[in-house]
C-alpha cells in the first residue's frame, strides 16, 4: 500500500487537480518507516519537501530534505543523499541563498557525474545556470548551460533543450 499512496501522491501534485498530496504521502512514509525501507522513506522525505517548495514553505522542505539526506546518509545510499541535495540547491535558490545553492549543486553535481546521470547531470547545469544568471554572472551561466545543451543534444531531449534554449537567449543578449 505504501507505494500506492507515494505514486498517488506525486501524481495528485503533478495533475492539474492540485488535490493535497500530502495525507497520502503521509500515509507512505508511516508505512516505509514501519517496514524498514529507507529508500522509499527518503524518496516520500524528498516527494514531501518539493510540495512543501510549491507551496513556498522552504523551511519545511528543508526539513525533509535533511531528513532524506540523513536516511541517504545512514544507509550509506549517494543517489538519495545527492537527490536531496540538488534539491536543497534549488529551495536555497528560492531563498536567495544562491552561493549556497551553488554549493548544493557542485555537491550533488559530484554523484551524477561519477555514475554518468547525464540527464540529472544536465538538468542540475540548467539549474546552476539559473543560478548564475541571478548572480548576474553571465559567463559562468553560459559554460554550464553550454555543458548542459551537449549532454541533452546527445541524449536527442528536445523538450529541456527547449528549457536550455529559453534561458539562454537573454543571456546571450545581455
Amino acid at each position: 500500500f505504501a507505494a500506492f499512496y507515494y505514486n498517488l501522491a506525486t501524481l495528485l501534485n503533478n495533475s492539474e487537480l492540485a488535490m493535497d498530496a500530502t495525507d497520502y504521502l503521509e500515509e507512505a512514509i508511516k508505512i516505509y518507516a514501519e517496514i524498514g525501507s529507507n529508500f522509499k522513506l527518503a524518496q516520500c522525505y524528498i516527494a514531501y519537501a518539493q510540495i512543501m517548495e510549491s507551496h513556498k514553505d522552504y523551511q519545511q522542505a528543508i526539513v525533509y530534505l535533511n531528513k532524506a539526506i540523513e536516511l541517504g546518509t545512514r544507509s550509506g545510499d549517494a543517489y538519495v543523499v545527492a537527490l536531496a541535495t540538488a534539491n536543497l540547491g534549488a529551495v536555497s535558490v528560492n531563498l536567495d541563498k544562491t552561493e549556497d545553492a551553488l554549493q548544493y549543486f557542485n555537491n550533488a553535481l559530484l554523484y551524477y557525474k561519477g555514475q554518468q546521470m547525464h540527464y540529472e547531470t544536465a538538468m542540475l547545469k540548467f539549474e546552476m545556470a539559473k543560478a548564475y544568471v541571478h548572480l548576474n554572472d553571465l559567463d559562468s551561466a553560459l559554460v554550464v548551460l553550454a555543458e548542459a545543451e551537449t549532454l541533452l543534444l546527445n541524449m536527442d531531449n528536445r523538450k529541456e533543450l527547449a528549457e536550455i534554449y529559453r534561458l539562454k537567449a537573454p543571456v546571450l543578449t545581455s
